[in-house]
């Protein structure tokens, strides 16, 4: 197992005692380490945090946790509930009451390492950051349409709907579930779609939902002015004007989730 030197640790301000309490005890015992330590609040991470960083660890929920995972290329992920009554742990491998026994098995190598699919995607070739949950194409107004031109892998239909989520395994547990995809295992090298609220007027459409390979892609050419792309529904909003294609596809850096 990989050594330890650095550690760059993202925390979300606490709204409870025990949210404060697990701050401190992660601060507390972390210290006990001989590891060099950057601790911010996560609104103030980013991407050059990570660079030497052997493990990054997150404090918070699952937000902290994806906020975290955007600037993070290549180090190592382990995420603390920073209150389990109040936050959604879905990538979360720890509390409070438990994170010195963990951690202590983190650093004498007793750990396994989950590699988490990540999404890559491309705004008329230029790239954005990777999705680790999942990629939102919609029109900046939640209450308007958007038309767009899908294209799966050479299969193209035009269409109109309220957006598009593309998600991976461990999103298609998330937002893409609740619109009515399936979930998947989150090591799948697999990426799935689903049309949300398709208006069909005197046509039908063929291409409501899939699952693409590793090898595979979606494409969207926006057919409106105020169409944008959101990833794992954090960062800030990409425009898609008309005539501009994003491309979807599976990244060649997965995340390492590291369990205990």
């Amino acid at each position: 197992m990989k050594k330890i030197h650095h550690l760059f640790v993202a925390y979300m301000q606490p709204s409870s005692a025990e949210g404060r309490k697990t701050i401190a005890e992660v601060k507390r015992i972390l210290r006990q380490y001989p590891v060099s330590v950057e601790i911010r609040e996560r609104n103030k991470a980013e991407k050059k945090c990570c660079w030497k960083a052997d493990l990054v660890i997150t404090i918070g929920g699952d937000g902290t946790f994806l906020r975290a995972a955007q600037f993070n290329e290549r180090a190592m992920m382990f995420a603390v509930n920073q209150d389990p009554r109040q936050k959604v742990g879905f990538f979360t491998r720890a509390s409070r009451k438990d994170f010195a026994r963990k951690f202590r098995k983190i650093m004498e190598g007793k750990y396994t390492i989950i590699k988490s699919t990540r999404l890559e995607t491309s705004i008329n070739g230029k790239n954005i950051e990777l999705a680790l949950n999942e990629i939102f194409f919609g029109d900046k107004r939640p209450y308007k349409m958007c038309r767009y031109l899908l294209n799966i892998q050479g299969r193209k239909e035009k269409q109109r709907s309220s957006g598009l989520i593309i998600a991976t395994g461990s999103g298609s547990h998330a937002w893409f579930q609740s619109a009515g995809g399936k979930s998947f295992p989150i090591t799948s090298r697999k990426f799935a779609f689903v049309v949300r609220e398709p208006y069909e007027g005197k046509e039908r459409y063929a291409i409501k939902r899939g699952i693409i390979g590793k090898k595979g892609y979606l494409k969207i050419t926006s057919l409106d002015d105020n169409n944008m792309v959101v990833v794992d529904a954090l960062s800030r909003p990409y425009a898609v004007p008309k005539g501009t294609t994003a491309t979807i596809k599976i990244a060649k850096k997965p995340l390492y989730l590291v369990s205990v």
